[in-house]
C-alpha cells in the first residue's frame, strides 16, 4: 500500500522515520526521486546510526535529500506526505515503521489518508518544523 502511493506521487513526497530498513519502501522512494519527484526523508538520528540494516545512508548516495533530527529524545514520527498542496494529497502515518519487521512480525497499524489537503499541509509543517533542526546526511 505504502509503495503503490509513492509510486502515484506528482509532485512531492516527505517523510519522517524512525526506524527505515524496508528495502522496498526506500527502492520505492529512489525510483520516484529518478522520475522527478521531490523525495526528502528526516530520519532519527540514533536509529540511524545504531540499526545496521538502516537504508537511511543509501537513500542520501541515491541523491535524496536527507536528513538526520538529534533534537529530541527519539524522533519517532511516522508519516509520509505525498504532493501536499495538491487536491489529491496523501497523509500515511500510524505506529508502522519503514522496517522489514513493521511488515512481517510487529503487531502495526497504518493509515492512509487519501486527498486530504488540509490535513497533509498539517503533516507537511510538522515535517518543514522540524528540518531546521536536522543536519543533511552527506554521502
Amino acid at each position: 500500500m505504502i509503495v503503490e502511493a509513492i509510486a502515484q506521487a506528482r509532485r512531492q513526497i516527505l517523510v519522517q522515520s524512525y526506524t527505515f530498513t524496508h528495502r522496498g519502501i526506500a527502492e520505492a522512494l529512489v525510483a520516484a526521486h529518478k522520475r522527478g519527484i521531490d523525495v526528502r526523508v528526516i530520519a532519527d538520528l540514533e536509529q540511524a546510526g545504531r540499526v545496521e540494516t538502516s537504508r537511511i545512508d543509501w537513500l542520501a548516495e541515491q541523491g535524496i535529500a536527507t536528513y538526520l533530527d538529534g533534537q529530541h529524545g527519539a524522533a519517532h514520527n511516522k508519516t509520509m506526505v505525498i504532493d501536499a498542496g495538491l487536491a489529491e494529497a496523501v497523509v500515511i502515518t500510524g505506529s508502522f515503521n519503514y522496517t522489514h519487521a513493521a511488515q512481517y512480525r510487529n503487531a502495526e497499524n497504518v493509515l492512509l489518508l487519501r486527498d486530504t489537503p488540509a490535513l497533509a499541509e498539517l503533516y507537511a509543517a510538522d515535517w518543514h518544523r522540524h528540518r531546521p533542526h536536522a543536519r543533511p546526511v552527506r554521502k
